[in-house]
């Protein structure tokens, strides 16, 4: 067996491991008292945080998506509301918008975090 298919074999459990709601400092601890190398041990923790990294990335995106949409859906109703001569602005000004801008924020936080 390679070290290739040995990085691939144990990034897929510790892959396992993080789905658990193990943290990553208990599955470099498991690497390492299985006995591992310490060089086969950063080549799966660095393969396993990139491919954290990329899952939460395009969670993130999807939630940016969906929060400039109620952004954008909360604007173009105040303006339709405003020249439709309503006087009933305060879901789409106040309710749309603040759900809106706290979905970007917690997108931000999972792309950039």
């Amino acid at each position: 067996m390679t070290e290739n298919d040995t990085i691939i074999r144990h990034a897929e459990t510790g892959w396992k491991m993080l789905k658990g709601h193990h943290d990553l400092r208990s599955v470099e601890a498991h690497f390492k008292k299985e006995g591992l190398p310490d060089n086969v041990v950063e080549a799966v923790m660095g393969a396993l945080k990139k491919k954290r990294h990329a899952e939460r990335s395009q969670y993130g995106t999807i939630m940016l998506v969906a929060g400039v949409l109620l952004l954008g859906i909360g604007f173009f109703s105040c303006v339709t509301l405003t020249h439709g001569g309503s006087s009933s602005l305060d879901f789409a000004l106040y309710g749309l918008t603040t759900v809106g801008a706290i979905i970007v924020i917690v997108a931000l936080v999972f792309i950039f975090h």
